[in-house]
Protein backbone atom coordinates (compact mmCIF):
# COMPACT_ATOMS: atom_id res chain seq x y z
CA UNK A 1 0.00 0.00 0.00
CA UNK A 2 2.99 2.02 0.74
CA UNK A 3 3.60 3.08 -3.03
CA UNK A 4 0.26 3.69 -3.96
CA UNK A 5 0.51 6.63 -1.14
CA UNK A 6 3.58 7.51 -3.02
CA UNK A 7 2.25 7.54 -6.21
CA UNK A 8 -0.65 9.61 -5.44
CA UNK A 9 1.94 12.16 -3.60
CA UNK A 10 3.18 12.38 -7.07
CA UNK A 11 0.69 12.60 -9.03
CA UNK A 12 -0.76 15.39 -6.26
CA UNK A 13 2.48 16.98 -6.58
CA UNK A 14 2.15 16.95 -10.97
CA UNK A 15 -1.31 18.56 -10.56
CA UNK A 16 -0.11 21.28 -8.35
CA UNK A 17 2.24 22.20 -10.42
CA UNK A 18 0.41 22.11 -13.42
CA UNK A 19 -2.72 23.90 -12.08
CA UNK A 20 -0.20 26.82 -11.69
CA UNK A 21 -0.20 29.97 -14.62
CA UNK A 22 2.11 31.23 -16.48
CA UNK A 23 2.45 35.25 -16.17
CA UNK A 24 3.41 38.01 -18.00
CA UNK A 25 3.58 41.28 -16.09
CA UNK A 26 3.77 44.58 -18.67
CA UNK A 27 4.16 48.62 -18.02
CA UNK A 28 4.22 50.97 -20.53
CA UNK A 29 4.87 54.93 -20.74
CA UNK A 30 5.13 56.08 -23.64
CA UNK A 31 5.62 59.92 -22.41
CA UNK A 32 8.71 58.42 -20.11
CA UNK A 33 9.93 56.14 -22.45
CA UNK A 34 9.77 53.19 -20.73
CA UNK A 35 8.54 49.53 -21.00
CA UNK A 36 8.90 46.78 -18.75
CA UNK A 37 8.11 42.90 -18.84
CA UNK A 38 7.99 40.31 -16.19
CA UNK A 39 7.90 36.96 -17.05
CA UNK A 40 7.05 34.15 -14.24
CA UNK A 41 5.64 31.60 -13.20
CA UNK A 42 3.74 30.46 -9.26
CA UNK A 43 6.46 32.67 -6.79
CA UNK A 44 9.45 33.30 -9.23
CA UNK A 45 9.15 35.99 -11.93
CA UNK A 46 12.17 37.01 -14.12
CA UNK A 47 12.53 40.97 -15.83
CA UNK A 48 12.76 40.38 -19.78
CA UNK A 49 12.32 43.72 -20.80
CA UNK A 50 14.90 46.14 -20.72
CA UNK A 51 17.61 43.28 -19.59
CA UNK A 52 19.83 43.82 -16.65
CA UNK A 53 23.50 44.68 -17.86
CA UNK A 54 26.78 44.81 -15.90
CA UNK A 55 26.83 48.85 -16.29
CA UNK A 56 23.46 48.82 -14.76
CA UNK A 57 24.66 46.78 -11.46
CA UNK A 58 28.26 48.94 -11.13
CA UNK A 59 28.89 51.88 -9.55
CA UNK A 60 30.27 54.55 -11.39
CA UNK A 61 32.86 55.56 -8.92
CA UNK A 62 35.49 58.38 -11.15
CA UNK A 63 34.95 61.41 -12.35
CA UNK A 64 35.59 59.61 -16.01
CA UNK A 65 32.67 57.22 -15.84
CA UNK A 66 30.15 60.01 -14.49
CA UNK A 67 31.30 62.47 -17.57
CA UNK A 68 31.09 59.59 -20.04
CA UNK A 69 27.94 58.93 -18.59
CA UNK A 70 26.68 62.59 -19.07
CA UNK A 71 27.62 62.64 -22.99
CA UNK A 72 25.74 59.37 -23.46
CA UNK A 73 22.03 61.12 -21.26
CA UNK A 74 23.12 63.93 -23.65
CA UNK A 75 23.23 62.19 -26.93
CA UNK A 76 19.80 60.22 -26.19
CA UNK A 77 17.70 62.60 -24.79
CA UNK A 78 16.60 64.52 -21.92
CA UNK A 79 15.78 61.95 -19.69
CA UNK A 80 18.97 59.94 -20.78
CA UNK A 81 16.94 57.00 -22.62
CA UNK A 82 17.31 55.65 -25.65
CA UNK A 83 14.48 56.13 -28.07
CA UNK A 84 12.20 52.90 -28.07
CA UNK A 85 10.33 50.88 -30.99
CA UNK A 86 7.14 52.97 -29.76
CA UNK A 87 8.73 56.15 -30.19
CA UNK A 88 10.68 55.51 -33.42
CA UNK A 89 7.40 54.68 -34.92
CA UNK A 90 5.70 57.49 -33.71
CA UNK A 91 8.53 59.50 -35.54
CA UNK A 92 8.02 57.34 -38.74
CA UNK A 93 4.29 56.93 -39.23
CA UNK A 94 2.59 59.92 -36.82
CA UNK A 95 1.03 58.89 -33.46
CA UNK A 96 -2.44 57.86 -35.06
CA UNK A 97 -0.92 56.06 -37.22
CA UNK A 98 1.54 54.45 -34.56
CA UNK A 99 -1.45 53.61 -32.73
CA UNK A 100 -3.14 52.10 -36.19
CA UNK A 101 -0.21 49.72 -36.55
CA UNK A 102 0.16 48.10 -33.22
CA UNK A 103 -4.13 47.80 -33.32
CA UNK A 104 -3.54 45.78 -36.60
CA UNK A 105 -0.37 43.65 -35.43
CA UNK A 106 -2.17 42.74 -32.51
CA UNK A 107 -5.03 41.98 -34.08
CA UNK A 108 -3.43 40.11 -36.70
CA UNK A 109 -1.34 37.92 -33.72
CA UNK A 110 -4.82 37.25 -32.36
CA UNK A 111 -6.13 35.62 -35.54
CA UNK A 112 -3.35 33.59 -36.36
CA UNK A 113 -3.04 32.82 -32.82
CA UNK A 114 -7.08 31.58 -32.25
CA UNK A 115 -6.20 28.76 -30.00
CA UNK A 116 -3.58 30.21 -27.61
CA UNK A 117 -5.75 33.54 -27.13
CA UNK A 118 -8.89 31.70 -26.27
CA UNK A 119 -7.31 30.81 -23.02
CA UNK A 120 -5.36 33.80 -21.92
CA UNK A 121 -6.70 35.76 -19.31
CA UNK A 122 -6.16 39.41 -18.41
CA UNK A 123 -5.70 41.02 -15.07
CA UNK A 124 -5.61 44.74 -13.79
CA UNK A 125 -6.03 46.17 -17.48
CA UNK A 126 -5.06 49.71 -17.53
CA UNK A 127 -4.97 51.74 -20.55
CA UNK A 128 -4.96 55.91 -20.55
CA UNK A 129 -4.15 57.49 -24.20
CA UNK A 130 -4.39 61.13 -24.04
CA UNK A 131 -4.32 62.21 -28.16
CA UNK A 132 -3.08 66.02 -28.83
CA UNK A 133 -3.09 67.55 -31.81
CA UNK A 134 -1.59 70.87 -33.18
CA UNK A 135 -5.01 72.80 -32.81
CA UNK A 136 -8.60 71.67 -31.38
CA UNK A 137 -9.49 70.84 -34.76
CA UNK A 138 -7.02 68.63 -35.49
CA UNK A 139 -6.94 66.66 -32.00
CA UNK A 140 -10.55 66.51 -32.34
CA UNK A 141 -9.97 64.43 -35.73
CA UNK A 142 -6.70 62.21 -34.17
CA UNK A 143 -8.88 61.36 -30.98
CA UNK A 144 -11.44 60.19 -33.33
CA UNK A 145 -9.63 58.36 -35.57
CA UNK A 146 -7.65 56.73 -32.23
CA UNK A 147 -11.25 55.68 -30.95
CA UNK A 148 -11.69 53.80 -34.34
CA UNK A 149 -8.43 52.09 -34.23
CA UNK A 150 -8.72 50.86 -30.31
CA UNK A 151 -12.17 50.26 -29.03
CA UNK A 152 -13.19 47.81 -31.90
CA UNK A 153 -9.52 45.85 -31.00
CA UNK A 154 -10.84 45.91 -27.31
CA UNK A 155 -14.38 44.88 -28.02
CA UNK A 156 -12.15 41.85 -29.94
CA UNK A 157 -10.30 41.33 -27.11
CA UNK A 158 -12.88 41.11 -24.41
CA UNK A 159 -14.66 38.65 -26.50
CA UNK A 160 -12.02 36.15 -26.89
CA UNK A 161 -10.20 36.83 -23.06
CA UNK A 162 -11.25 36.79 -19.49
CA UNK A 163 -11.04 40.50 -18.56
CA UNK A 164 -11.12 41.28 -14.73
CA UNK A 165 -11.64 44.60 -13.59
CA UNK A 166 -10.21 46.49 -16.93
CA UNK A 167 -10.41 50.34 -16.73
CA UNK A 168 -9.88 52.29 -20.19
CA UNK A 169 -9.30 56.07 -20.71
CA UNK A 170 -9.30 57.78 -24.12
CA UNK A 171 -8.76 61.56 -23.79
CA UNK A 172 -8.66 64.44 -26.11
CA UNK A 173 -5.87 66.89 -24.87
CA UNK A 174 -7.17 70.47 -26.79
CA UNK A 175 -4.77 72.44 -25.18
CA UNK A 176 -1.45 70.73 -25.67
CA UNK A 177 0.37 69.01 -29.15
CA UNK A 178 1.61 65.91 -27.59
CA UNK A 179 -0.03 62.54 -27.42
CA UNK A 180 0.93 59.63 -25.08
CA UNK A 181 -0.12 56.02 -23.85
CA UNK A 182 0.02 54.35 -20.56
CA UNK A 183 -0.59 50.64 -20.72
CA UNK A 184 -0.26 48.51 -17.49
CA UNK A 185 -1.66 44.58 -17.28
CA UNK A 186 -1.10 41.12 -16.22
CA UNK A 187 -1.85 38.44 -18.66
CA UNK A 188 -2.03 34.57 -17.53
CA UNK A 189 -2.31 31.83 -19.13
CA UNK A 190 -2.80 28.00 -17.81
CA UNK A 191 0.70 25.67 -17.45
CA UNK A 192 -2.02 22.83 -18.10
CA UNK A 193 -2.94 24.31 -21.73
CA UNK A 194 0.69 24.84 -22.64
CA UNK A 195 1.39 21.34 -21.71
CA UNK A 196 -1.08 20.10 -23.39
CA UNK A 197 -1.25 22.57 -26.91
CA UNK A 198 2.67 21.46 -27.07
CA UNK A 199 2.29 18.02 -27.06
CA UNK A 200 -0.89 18.07 -29.45
CA UNK A 201 1.53 20.15 -31.86
CA UNK A 202 4.68 17.60 -31.30
CA UNK A 203 2.23 14.54 -31.79
CA UNK A 204 0.85 16.46 -35.14
CA UNK A 205 4.60 17.10 -36.52
CA UNK A 206 5.76 13.40 -35.92
CA UNK A 207 2.64 12.31 -37.87
CA UNK A 208 3.19 14.48 -40.51
CA UNK A 209 7.05 13.15 -40.69
CA UNK A 210 6.15 9.93 -40.42
CA UNK A 211 3.48 10.27 -43.35
CA UNK A 212 6.09 12.02 -45.38
CA UNK A 213 9.22 9.18 -44.93
CA UNK A 214 6.52 6.48 -45.79
CA UNK A 215 6.85 4.98 -49.23
CA UNK A 216 4.03 4.36 -51.49
CA UNK A 217 2.14 1.30 -51.04
CA UNK A 218 1.71 -0.57 -54.83
CA UNK A 219 -2.09 -1.11 -54.93
CA UNK A 220 -3.91 -3.37 -57.89
CA UNK A 221 -6.05 -1.73 -59.96
CA UNK A 222 -7.64 -3.47 -63.12
CA UNK A 223 -4.84 -6.41 -62.61
CA UNK A 224 -2.04 -4.08 -62.02
CA UNK A 225 -0.08 -2.73 -59.51
CA UNK A 226 0.08 1.14 -58.92
CA UNK A 227 1.34 3.33 -56.10
CA UNK A 228 -0.45 5.39 -54.15
CA UNK A 229 0.26 9.42 -54.79
CA UNK A 230 0.51 11.45 -52.01
CA UNK A 231 -2.14 13.77 -51.71
CA UNK A 232 0.07 17.01 -52.00
CA UNK A 233 1.56 15.10 -55.28
CA UNK A 234 -2.16 14.81 -56.83
CA UNK A 235 -3.02 18.31 -55.95
CA UNK A 236 0.15 19.87 -57.76
CA UNK A 237 -0.45 17.22 -60.73
CA UNK A 238 -4.00 18.29 -61.25
CA UNK A 239 -2.55 21.70 -60.93
CA UNK A 240 -0.44 21.64 -63.80
CA UNK A 241 -3.08 20.12 -65.85
CA UNK A 242 -5.27 22.74 -65.12
CA UNK A 243 -2.15 24.76 -66.64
Amino acid sequence: MLWLYILGGIMLFIALILALPVFAKIDFDSERNTFFLRIGYAFFSKRILPAKSKKDKAKINSEKKRAKAKKKAKKRGDNGKEKGSFSKLVQKEGFVGAISTVCSTIKTFAVKTTVIFNHLKIKHFRLNIQVGGEDAASAAVNYGAVCACVYPLLGFISSAVTFSSPKMEIGCNYNDSKSSVRLKTEVKVSLVFIAAYGISALTSLISLKIRQSTPAKPVKVNGKNKNIRPVNNIAENDKKGER
